[in-house]
């Protein structure tokens, strides 16, 4: 799988948005919530971007849309979905300082 910009990954109970891909970085958001569009915008190597992303799934722009669509509807109350994966946390914070 080839990595691309506005690819959108779904990593246990996370949405990850590729934002912006060069060819030693990545930048991408996190996000609970596809629908109300707000996370965590990251910077990492892109090698630890591909580690970090082992188990996720890539979601189809079709599947994107109804996905959002869905979430849309029903409104669902971020405020007790503000917790992050604590293995995404970690291994972000550790490549970090290296891009």
């Amino acid at each position: 799988m080839k990595l691309q910009q506005n690819q959108v990954w779904r990593l246990h109970d996370q949405f990850i948005r590729i934002v912006n891909l060069e060819r030693m970085c990545v930048d991408y958001k996190t996000m609970t919530d596809l629908a109300n569009r707000t996370g965590t915008h990251r910077r990492i190597t892109k090698k630890e971007f591909c580690r970090m992303m082992k188990g996720a799934v890539l979601l189809t722009p079709e599947e994107d849309q109804v996905l959002r669509a869905v979430l849309q509807t029903n409104e669902v109350d971020d405020s007790a979905k503000t917790e992050t994966d604590p293995a995404v946390e970690d291994i972000a914070e550790d490549a970090e300082a290296k891009c």
